[in-house]
């Protein structure tokens, strides 16, 4: 992948120039080495405690603990940083779209089988108990997917050619016509421009900050996307990126982890990537630790290409996983 010089910075504590109130740089980074084990903490006492009682609410939770952490991770190396924040992410793609498989798998059913960092967990269906996710809940859990480019999540989310993707509301605000305009241009519909025209306007008219600076651009970026031109999505992509550091730079947010990485446009560059529409810019909020598909290629080769070996060229145990027909995973007798 070949990057341009054009650059767009992170905000503070990214930024050794910037001031906020109470410190700099150097008083914010030691902020953030507390924050790290605080969060990686959590998010196992969660996975240990919650899931079999709470597992909607609770898979929310560790996932927003484990994008925190590769949000850190990003910010400098901390040693090892890469693996980490690979491995952080790819355990939040999988809370995100175990919380999916859950509420579709109705209560007192199967459990959902998810590993995260290594370990398996069970997770009870939850389905026909409370209102079903949210379409925005869809569209986070995809831009994970994405970045991770695991073949089973996107299957489960977006679908296959015998296979319907995750059922989405039957609504017209602009996280459902967004989250519809990712299945339509994965399936090949012909509406899609549509559709995510219609998610821009909605997100653009909308009274909520969120959608205005963060959604709407990102929307707009994935439309130039589908029209396979590389100057217009550049520039979305660049406009989209200046828009979230407005968003998260303020000084009620400029530490939350969260925004540290731009979640939805790093999953949107490494789609465009992945088919060959050049990513010119260059900026913290995409880690090229996890823009390049290459640290997903072991991954897909061993577990999907070769589901039945245990174990990886390095002696690694694999975990022999495949999405089954009702859209859960299961394990491969051994």
């Amino acid at each position: 992948m070949t990057l341009s010089t054009g650059q767009i910075g992170r905000h503070y504590p990214c930024d050794p120039d910037a001031e906020r109130p109470g410190g700099r740089l150097d008083d914010a980074m030691d902020l953030v080495h507390e924050q790290i084990s605080g969060a990686w903490e959590t998010a196992h006492a969660i996975l240990e405690e919650e899931l079999a009682t709470e597992p909607f609410i609770g898979l929310q939770a560790v996932a927003n603990e484990f994008l925190g952490l590769a949000g850190y991770y990003s910010l400098a190396d901390f040693g090892d940083g890469n693996t980490r924040i690979r491995s952080y992410t790819e355990s939040a793609a999988n809370a995100l779209v175990g919380r999916l498989q859950a509420a579709r798998q109705p209560a007192g059913g199967s459990a959902v089988t998810m590993i995260i960092e290594d370990d398996q967990y069970q997770v009870p269906g939850i389905g026909g108990r409370q209102p079903g996710p949210a379409a925005s809940d869809f569209v986070s859990a995809l831009s994970l997917g994405l970045i991770t480019r695991d073949p089973r999540l996107l299957a489960f989310l977006v679908g296959t050619a015998d296979r319907p993707g995750f059922p989405l509301p039957d609504a017209h605000d602009y996280a459902t016509l967004w989250a519809l305009g990712w299945q339509q241009l994965h399936s090949g519909a012909a509406g899609v421009r549509d559709t995510l025209r219609a998610a821009w306007s909605a997100a653009a008219d909308s009274s909520d900050e969120y959608a205005v600076l963060c959604a709407a651009p990102a929307i707009r970026a994935l439309d130039y996307a589908a029209t396979g031109s590389a100057a217009e999505f550049n520039t979305a992509i660049a406009e989209a990126l200046q828009q979230h550091r407005k968003f998260w730079g303020t000084p009620e947010r400029c530490l939350a982890p969260v925004g540290f990485v731009s979640w939805h446009l790093l999953g949107l560059a490494g789609f465009a990537a992945d088919r060959g529409l050049p990513v010119t810019v260059e900026s913290g909020y995409l880690p090229p630790a996890l823009l390049d598909r290459g640290w997903t290629i072991p991954f897909a080769e061993e577990i999907i290409v070769r589901p039945r070996v245990t174990h990886d060229d390095q002696g690694h145990p694999l975990y022999p996983l495949r999405l089954g027909i009702d859209g859960l995973w299961e394990l491969l007798p051994q």
